[in-house]
């Protein structure tokens, strides 16, 4: 029995191969196309946003290219930016008997800056992909909080 097994798998070797197809091994990832995306905003936050992205992108791999808006796209970004501040004082006084409370008034004064920059993606359709939005005591903070959530969603 073993002797017919042998021979029969000496055969198979020696039979002309079947033309062979190149199989992908299971871990390769197949080439990504380029991502095309539009964006619309701002001129200073759209420049700023589109470096962020070239260079996060780059670092995950992630193959895009920015058009004009009157030019196809995969992807439409429409950019929203502003900023708000606001200043706050406090006072206060120790009037207690407690040997603890030393300071008899005191007074302080706060502002506060919040940077934001808003992000609605959209699909050549028209159709809402996302919403995000980036915070940050700079703009460009802002931006780079944007561009950070931005790229994982690409």
């Amino acid at each position: 029995m073993l002797s017919k097994l042998a021979s029969v798998m000496l055969s198979l070797v020696f039979i002309s191969p079947a033309p062979q197809i190149p199989v992908q091994p299971p871990n390769s990832v197949p080439p990504q196309r380029k991502l095309h995306i539009s964006i619309e905003g701002y001129f200073s936050v759209a420049q700023m946003l589109r470096k962020e992205l070239i260079e996060r992108s780059q670092r995950k791999g992630i193959s895009i290219g920015f058009v004009e808006k009157d030019k196809p796209y995969d992807l439409r970004i429409l950019l929203t930016s502003d900023v708000g501040s606001d200043t706050g004082s406090c006072t206060g006084s120790c009037t207690s008997s407690d040997a603890s409370c030393i300071v008899t008034s005191s007074s302080c004064s706060v502002t506060i800056t919040i940077n934001f920059v808003g992000a609605v993606g959209l699909t050549p359709e028209g159709k809402l992909q996302f919403t995000e939005a980036g915070l940050g005591s700079t703009r460009e903070a802002a931006i780079n909080h944007l561009a950070s959530k931005l790229v994982k969603r690409l």
